[in-house]
């Protein structure tokens, strides 16, 4: 990951060692969904009379590989997200009213490569 003004943080032991736990939970959560679907439906379809054993093993299968296309666009997402360094050059609080008393906190960060600035507005 050598992208102009991304962190060399992110190649931290600890963080990778985050990131592939992420990316196993991720796959084994996905494919206990779909065992746990597919072996619904197979039942179902042996118990039910509403729908016979192949049609609902079919619809199991469909079902359990969404689960399990999902759990890859999980685990390629992960892959390819990016961070980068920057500094916080500001805090606000406002105290506001809108039909109430409310407060509002601004942080403003700046990139440590480009000098872009990022607001953070929250309100409480």
């Amino acid at each position: 990951m050598s992208g102009v003004g991304y962190s060399e943080r992110i190649n931290d032991s600890a963080f990778k060692k985050y990131i592939r736990n992420n990316k196993q939970w991720a796959g084994i959560f996905s494919m206990i969904l779909a065992i746990v679907v597919i072996v619904s439906f197979a039942i179902y379809g042996q118990l039910s009379d509403e729908m016979d054993n192949p049609e609902a093993l079919y619809i199991g299968l469909i079902i359990g590989g969404m689960f399990l296309s999902i759990g890859l666009y999980k685990i390629i997402g992960i892959k390819r997200s990016k961070t980068w360094d920057g500094k916080v050059t500001k805090k606000l609080v406002h105290h506001k009213r809108k039909d109430r008393l409310y407060v509002e906190y601004m942080v403003v960060i700046t990139r440590d490569d480009t000098g872009e600035t990022y607001e953070i507005t929250e309100v409480d």
